[in-house]
């Protein structure tokens, strides 16, 4: 999320997580929002910062602007890394770029280190960071074994539901909806949000 109006709007719905990309290379960065945009937000919202390869301290620094407790790791982040910013009070979720089996096996790193875990597709270029509106193979869910919560991302869509349903994961945690329910990069269109979570609890 990056515009006011469309914080806004989002927020009505009552999401229970909203992020905010603070990657200065991404076209969703929300680096220039006002904080107090993120304060008018219903107080049951968890925001989300999400950063990519940046130091402890600029974290924090940034986190500390905008009263963001939560964080998305998107990069190479090492598990010393995330355990610093775990003891230092955060909420810490790793997000994996994910192609095989392999990709989740490099999980068990961060099992002690992180409270939860997005599941993302890799993509080729090393410049970009997910949002790229592909999903990854999910029947390779069934090689992930950590017992940590996961956020499922990777282009999910409106279309995705009946994917979605299937999953019987013990560890799925939540959803991660982003480019595919976009007008344009991070402005989200409220009315494919609102249908398409009223369709899931719908259908739970």
């Amino acid at each position: 999320m990056r515009d006011p109006a469309n914080i806004q709007e989002i927020g009505n719905l009552h999401p229970d997580f909203m992020g905010f990309i603070f990657y200065p290379d991404s076209p969703r960065c929300a680096l220039g929002i006002d904080p107090e945009v993120l304060k008018n937000l219903p107080p049951l919202i968890r925001k989300i910062g999400v950063f990519v390869n940046e130091s402890f301290e600029s974290i924090q620094k940034t986190a500390t602007r905008y009263q963001i407790t939560t964080l998305q790791l998107h990069g190479q982040e090492t598990p010393e890394l995330c355990d610093q910013l775990e003891q230092e009070g955060f909420t810490v979720i790793k997000a994996f770029g994910i192609a095989d089996e392999n990709d989740l096996k490099k999980i068990k790193n961060y099992e002690k280190v992180c409270s939860y875990v997005l599941l993302d597709t890799k993509t080729g270029d090393q410049k970009v960071y997910g949002g790229s509106g592909i999903a990854f193979d999910r029947n390779l869910l069934r090689y992930y074994d950590t017992e940590l919560p996961f956020f499922l991302a990777g282009g999910i869509s409106p279309d995705s539901l009946e994917e979605i349903l299937a999953i019987r994961h013990p560890y799925f945690f939540a959803l991660d909806l982003n480019s595919r329910f976009e007008s344009a990069p991070g402005i989200k269109d409220a009315a494919l949000i609102k249908q398409f979570k009223e369709t899931i609890i719908y259908s739970l």
